[in-house]
C-alpha cells in the first residue's frame, strides 16, 4: 500500500514534507472556478521530479456535469477534459471528479444522463492514459453509497 495525502496546489514544502515522511504519493484537487489552463503545471512537474514524488490522483469537483442547463454541463464537461490533461502532463493515472447532481430527479434518471455525459469522458480520459473515478462524497455528485453503485 502506498499512503499519501491531499497537497497544495501551488506549495513546493507540501512535495518535501511527504518525501522526507515517506509519503511519496500526492493528490491535487481543483475545484468549482479554477484556471484550466493550470499555470502553475510546468513548477510542479519540476518540483515533483527533484523530490522524486509522484501524484496518484488529481480531483476535479463540484462541477455540474447532469445539469438541465447544456452551457453548464458543457463547461463541466470541458473543465474535466482539461482536468484529464494537465493529470496526464504531470503523471497522475486518475482523475476522481462526482457525477453531477440536480433536485428533483430520482437517482435512475440521474445515473442515465451520468452514464450519457460519461462516455465520450471515459474515452477522452482513456486516448490520455488516465483512469476516471468517482468520489463517494455527495458534493455536486449523485453517485455515492450502494444504492448508485
Amino acid at each position: 500500500m502506498r499512503v499519501g495525502f491531499i497537497a497544495r496546489n501551488d506549495d513546493e514544502g507540501d512535495i518535501r514534507f511527504g518525501v522526507e515522511n515517506g509519503l511519496y504519493d500526492l493528490e491535487y484537487n481543483y475545484h468549482m472556478e479554477f484556471d484550466v489552463s493550470f499555470p502553475e503545471r510546468e513548477r510542479l512537474r519540476g518540483w515533483l521530479e527533484r523530490y522524486g514524488a509522484r501524484v496518484s490522483a488529481v480531483g476535479c469537483w463540484g462541477q455540474d456535469f447532469i445539469s438541465l442547463d447544456v452551457k453548464r454541463r458543457e463547461v463541466s464537461a470541458e473543465r474535466l477534459r482539461r482536468t484529464i490533461e494537465f493529470a496526464e502532463s504531470i503523471g497522475a493515472p486518475v482523475v476522481m471528479t462526482g457525477g453531477g447532481d440536480r433536485e428533483g430527479d430520482d437517482l435512475s434518471a440521474k445515473l442515465r444522463d451520468v452514464i450519457e455525459v460519461y462516455k465520450p469522458l471515459r474515452d477522452f480520459a482513456e486516448e490520455h492514459n488516465v483512469r476516471l473515478c468517482f468520489y463517494n462524497c455527495p458534493w455536486a455528485n449523485c453517485v455515492t453509497g450502494p444504492e448508485a453503485w
